[in-house]
């Protein structure tokens, strides 16, 4: 759990993703838990999907 009350989970994204997003494990939070919580590092993109600016909760993310 993050400091501020939500949870960090680690995931495997969807087969159909993988290529876009990420291979192998992943960390990161349900953006719907961010949201109720810390509203402003949430934004919605123009692809339709909402991201989560990580830096605002003092998560420093290392991509593979």
């Amino acid at each position: 759990d993050h400091p501020l009350g939500f949870g960090v989970y680690l995931f495997d994204y969807r087969i159909e993703f993988r290529a876009q997003w990420g291979q192998g494990r992943q960390f990161g939070v349900m953006i719907d838990e961010v949201e109720s919580l810390m509203p402003d590092a949430v934004s919605l993109h123009a692809d339709g999907f909402k991201r989560v600016d990580y830096d605002m909760l003092g998560v420093a993310r290392v991509v593979h």
